[in-house]
């Protein structure tokens, strides 16, 4: 069996589900960096990431100087400010990261997202809208003592 090569990640937003993404990325082994504006989000990481800094996804020259270019990955995890998430969606591609993964608020957004070249839209309460029902249908069915496997979500498979 060929073991799977770990990616390197930079997570740009350190609210909470910037954090969790981060923090699982890093759980498995990831080379992970966090990223925020606020010092107290970036402190919170720290010591469960590889790297974490200060800085502002809007301005290209600090994601730059940051290293971002040099990453697999960039997952922008920015939720609440519209423009911020689409100025950092559009400084991580003209960096030159190879994928990228952008958390979205509204269908317009995604839309947006699509048209500035993210690889993966993400938008978390429409996923968990997914998953939700057959997590709920597998702890039913742990409760009644059976055994129910269902197949993971494209999500979760990439």
């Amino acid at each position: 069996m060929s073991e799977q090569k770990n990616r390197s990640f930079a997570v740009i937003g350190l609210g909470t589900f910037g954090t969790t993404v981060a923090s699982e990325l890093a759980r498995f082994g990831n080379h992970v960096l966090g990223i925020d504006t606020v010092e107290r989000n970036v402190s919170h990481v720290a010591e469960m990431l590889t790297e974490a800094v200060i800085a502002d996804g809007r301005d290209e020259e600090a994601l730059r100087e940051a290293g971002v270019g040099n990453y697999d990955v960039a997952v922008i995890a920015i939720g609440e400010d519209l423009d911020a998430n689409i100025l950092c969606t559009m400084n991580v591609k003209l960096i030159g990261v190879p994928t990228v993964w952008v958390k979205a608020m509204s269908r317009t957004h995604h839309r947006i997202l699509r048209k500035l070249g993210a690889d993966r839209v993400i938008e978390p309460e429409q996923e968990i809208g997914r998953v939700g029902p057959l997590t709920l249908g597998f702890f039913l069915a742990t409760r009644a003592k059976a055994r129910v496997g269902y197949p993971p979500s494209k999500v979760f498979l990439g």
